[in-house]
C-alpha cells in the first residue's frame, strides 16, 4: 500500500497547497530524515496491521493534506534532531510506532528538546 510508504508522502508534497516553497523543502528533509530515523517501515509497523492504518498519530497527520500538518512533522522531525545523541534515545524511538506509547512519548521528545 503506497501510504505507508514514506516516498509517497514525499513526492506528495508537490501536489499539496498552503505552504511556500521553503516549507515545503523543510517538509521534505523532515520527512528523509525521519525515514532514516525511524526507519523504512516505521509506517508499515505503525499500521499494526490494522485495516483502518491511519490510527496512529504519525499516520493521522500523514493522512492530512493540510500544510499545517506537514509543519508540525517538520517540527517533530527537529525535536528529534536536537536530541541526537541523547541517552536512550533510541529506547525511546523504538517505541514511537506503538500506537499506546507514541502520545507519551512524542510529548517526551518534545519536552526535552526544549529543555536542550
Amino acid at each position: 500500500m503506497e501510504f505507508l510508504e514514506w516516498e509517497h508522502h514525499i513526492e506528495s508534497l508537490e501536489r499539496m497547497d498552503g505552504f511556500h516553497a521553503l516549507e515545503k523543502r523543510q517538509a521534505e528533509e523532515a520527512l528523509r530524515y525521519l525515514r532514516t530515523v525511524l526507519g523504512d517501515d516505521f509506517l508499515l509497523r505503525s499500521s499494526a496491521g490494522d485495516p483502518c492504518v491511519a490510527r496512529h498519530p504519525m499516520l493521522m497527520l500523514l493522512a492530512n493534506f493540510a500544510a499545517c500538518s506537514r509543519r508540525h512533522i517538520a517540527r517533530f522531525a527537529g525535536y528529534l534532531r536536537t536530541l541526537e545523541g541523547s541517552q536512550n534515545l533510541d529506547k525511546v524511538l523504538a517505541r514511537l510506532h506503538d500506537l499506546t506509547q507514541f502520545n507519551h512519548d512524542a510529548l517526551l521528545i518534545k519536552s526535552a528538546a526544549k529543555l536542550v
